[in-house]
């Protein structure tokens, strides 16, 4: 019998961990799109390297658009922002995610 009280107490030991951390998840989605649709998040340029060769790169503020390469100056379509989170990998580059922020 006393097994039985024992599984349960996990069982909402478990259910309350997964209650907060959707709760948080929520939480920061929220607050991640309070701060970009009122134009407060920092620019940020953050490059999460694995081992050398993959890479998680994440963008915020792009501020230009280059033509070819030197890539020293803006092309055609000039400054922009946006918010852009890419994987790098030795064979290609994959943007998982992407969208423009507000003008200054």
């Amino acid at each position: 019998m006393d097994t039985d009280r024992r599984y349960v107490g996990h069982g909402a030991i478990i259910s309350a961990i997964l209650t907060m951390g959707i709760e948080l998840l929520v939480a920061g989605r929220l607050v991640f799109g309070v701060t970009v649709r009122v134009d407060i998040m920092p620019q940020v340029d953050l490059h999460l390297t694995l081992d050398g060769r993959h890479a998680l790169v994440i963008h915020n503020d792009l501020p230009c658009v280059p033509d070819e390469p030197p890539q020293t100056a803006c092309g055609k379509t000039g400054w922009r922002r946006e918010f852009k989170v890419t994987y790098s990998a030795p064979a290609q580059d994959r943007v998982l995610i992407a969208f423009a922020l507000p003008g200054p």
